[in-house]
């Protein structure tokens, strides 16, 4: 009888594992984004940026886009977009300042949504949002990021997102990864208001913990949320190569589950090598 049971348990633990490693493996090809502040780079080799889509199985792209490609009559953004779409890629305008964490920065924020929705407006293929990287933690303007400061922060998104829910277009934001230590009910407002965030967990001793709080609450809110990787391998704070980002990210869905994305940082980097 004893036997049996051992025998039974050792069953569900092997189908137990195996199924866990099958979830896994599927969840580490799942839900990838890039950033990409450099649209001329991108166009001058679309081979090059294509191979690195497809072999990291990206499909999200926050792509910054100089008003030259926002025309009207503009065919090569409108074709960048439509080539991505093809292959289920969905496209993002990424755009930020520090300034417009600031007072009255929504009013610029909101000049940029115009442009995207015009955009939009006037051509097939379409971005599907915008990702908002602000960081008004690094403007001149303030010596120490603190609680007023990031009180007139929320203020400008509060506002930006009333209006995308107007004119029914994502926002995504790019947090870092102690804005919870910062001010815990500002924090979850923020999540709040908006649609993601994209959080810089940068802090490679303790990914999987900093970015506890930023699940949770993006999970409860019902927000998208990922763990930005940057990819400039030679910096103090970053991995040194794209096999130990896996290691660490597989770290975090083990913890969270495939819920938390992963997004790269940036492309630019890897045209330096």
């Amino acid at each position: 009888m004893i036997k049996k049971i051992l025998l039974t348990l050792s069953i569900i633990i092997l189908f137990g594992c195996n199924k866990e490693e099958e979830i896994i493996k599927k969840d580490l090809n799942y839900n990838r984004s890039l950033y990409s502040w450099y649209f001329k780079n991108v166009l001058n080799d679309l081979d090059k940026f294509n191979t690195f889509i497809e072999g990291n199985k990206i499909n999200r792209v926050y792509q910054k886009v100089s008003d030259t490609y926002l025309e009207k009559d503009d065919k090569e953004t409108e074709k960048f977009i439509k080539d991505l779409n093809d292959k289920k890629i969905e496209v993002y305008y990424l755009d930020g300042e520090p300034s417009w964490g600031e007072e009255d920065g929504y009013k610029s924020i909101i000049e940029v949504i115009d442009k995207v929705l015009e955009f939009n407006s006037t051509h097939n293929s379409k971005f599907n949002g915008l990702l908002l990287d602000i960081e008004p933690y690094t403007s001149e303007k303030i010596e120490h990021f603190e609680d007023e400061h990031f009180e007139i922060y929320l203020k400008q998104i509060k506002k930006v997102y009333s209006y995308s829910k107007e004119k029914d277009i994502k926002i995504l934001l790019a947090i870092p990864s102690w804005f919870d230590k910062e001010n815990f009910d500002m924090f979850k407002e923020l999540i709040k208001n908006c649609d993601g965030i994209s959080v810089m967990n940068y802090d490679i001793n303790n990914t999987v913990e900093n970015i506890k709080n930023e699940y949770e609450y993006a999970y409860k809110y019902d927000k998208f949320i990922e763990t930005i990787y940057e990819i400039g391998f030679e910096k103090d704070y970053t991995f040194n190569s794209f096999d130990e980002i896996e290691e660490d990210y597989k770290n975090i869905i083990y913890k969270y589950s495939n819920y938390v994305g992963l997004s790269y940082h940036h492309y630019g980097d890897l045209l330096k090598k």
